[in-house]
């Protein structure tokens, strides 16, 4: 049960980073970023950002509920591979949607 309590609060910080991510009025940024970057479209640019977060949300609170359904090593192992590939995939969706609104100075190099 414990386990379960623990997922589902990383959850609600999840929704907690989306929910600022809305709110903001310049473009939010992905962890500890503290490159300023320009965007396009601020809002389109943080509510895709938002929804990033909410799958990720969603995906943490039911891994919580499959710790609390089952306690056994191949739980373990299986949460273990989703939390790794996770990670990635969410890396990757924040490259994704900041290759969509980045605007690039002439003074940028095209690496950042």
């Amino acid at each position: 049960m414990l386990l379960f309590i623990i997922w589902i609060l990383c959850s609600l910080i999840f929704l907690g980073i989306s929910a600022s991510a809305l709110h903001c009025r310049g473009p939010v940024h992905f962890w500890n970023v503290k490159d300023e970057i320009k965007v396009s479209d601020v809002k389109r640019y943080n509510q895709s950002a938002e929804w990033m977060w909410i799958f990720n949300a969603i995906i943490f609170s039911l891994i919580g509920i499959l710790m609390a359904w089952g306690k056994g090593a191949l739980v373990v192992l299986i949460i273990i591979f989703i939390v790794s590939k996770l990670n990635i995939v969410c890396m990757y969706a924040y490259e994704m949607i900041e290759a969509k609104y980045r605007v690039f100075d002439r003074k940028q190099s095209w690496w950042r």
